[in-house]
């Protein structure tokens, strides 16, 4: 089996979605299997060959449950990924790197970690004159 034979699977409910990625993958010359649902992609049998699966994942519930929801307002993604940093930060208390710091436990890279924060502004309480927690 080649690389020729890889297929794509794409997983989403919402079908012009899964037509509009279909249509883009297999513009390039990749085979592609469509499911509406992951319990559909679940049902079907392992593939034989290379394989990898493309689904647009989607967190519902009630708006107290959604980290990423303030009010019932959905924030933008800039906004939760800074929150969520903040949090990580206030939990391990502003250890930013090894096995109990707060890269780690996102699952980043030092270098990454420290981009990230620029970016979004972060700066230890101390260094903006806060009062440290």
């Amino acid at each position: 089996m080649s690389e020729a034979d890889a297929v794509v699977f794409v997983v989403d409910d919402d079908p012009a979605i899964r037509d509009a990625l279909t249509s883009l993958l297999r513009s390039v010359g990749l085979a592609v299997e469509t499911f509406g649902s992951a319990q559909e992609f679940c049902n079907r049998p392992p593939p034989d060959g290379p394989a990898c699966c493309v689904a647009r994942a989607r967190v519902t519930g009630p708006p107290e449950a959604l980290p990423n929801q303030e009010n019932g307002k959905p924030q933008t993604l800039e906004e939760s990924e800074r929150a969520l940093i903040l949090a990580t930060l206030k939990e391990t208390r502003w250890v930013l790197a090894g096995p109990k710091g707060a890269a780690m436990r996102l699952g980043l890279n030092r270098s990454t970690w420290a981009f990230r924060m620029k970016k979004l502004g972060i700066v230890r309480p101390w260094q903006a004159g806060g009062d440290g927690w």
